[in-house]
């Protein structure tokens, strides 16, 4: 599975993609407010386990961010511009053998977060919010299509920036 997001986040933590089979979250991409409070953290889950993070990237701004993920039953690849990892392990290659198991059942995919899961199934479960475009193995997808989408999300428009302030 091949993922890049065009992304600009108004919050630090919700889930931007997740595949789910059952009552399962065999795999989801998501974002995390960092310790700092002034960056995210891109952290990758294969079901309750974080195979992959690039930490303290500063994704809240009134910029958008390009996010790539790939995956398949051999590895794993997590790039923005300022980063790029590229993971190969024998644990890593256990987990992506359950989330290849999981992808011949059927999945359904959901972005901006994961409706009717127990929060048990994956230690995010915040709602995205801000703006996405995605592409899902060259497909671009577009949300007026989906089969079921949520009465607050807005195709083709964008959510205003957090801004933090600070005291001096």
């Amino acid at each position: 599975m091949n993922v890049t997001l065009n992304i600009r986040p108004s919050t630090g933590t919700g889930v931007m993609l997740a595949l789910v089979s059952g009552g399962t979250v065999p795999f989801a991409l998501s974002l995390v407010d960092s310790r700092s409070g002034t960056s995210q953290d891109i952290v990758v889950f294969v079901e309750n386990s974080v195979v992959a993070r690039l930490e303290a990237v500063s994704l809240c701004s009134d910029q958008q961010s390009q996010l790539k993920c790939n995956v398949n039953r051999n590895g794993l690849e997590l790039w923005t511009p300022l980063r790029k990892d590229v993971i190969y392990s024998k644990d890593l290659q256990r987990q992506l053998a359950v989330l290849d198991k999981a992808m011949k059942r059927t999945v359904a995919t959901y972005l901006g977060g994961i409706p009717d899961i127990s929060f048990s199934a994956t230690p995010v479960n915040a709602f995205y919010s801000g703006c996405m475009e995605v592409n899902i193995n060259g497909v671009q997808l577009d949300l007026d299509e989906a089969i079921s989408k949520h009465k607050d999300i807005r195709a083709h428009s964008c959510p205003s920036v957090r801004k933090i302030q600070k005291n001096f």
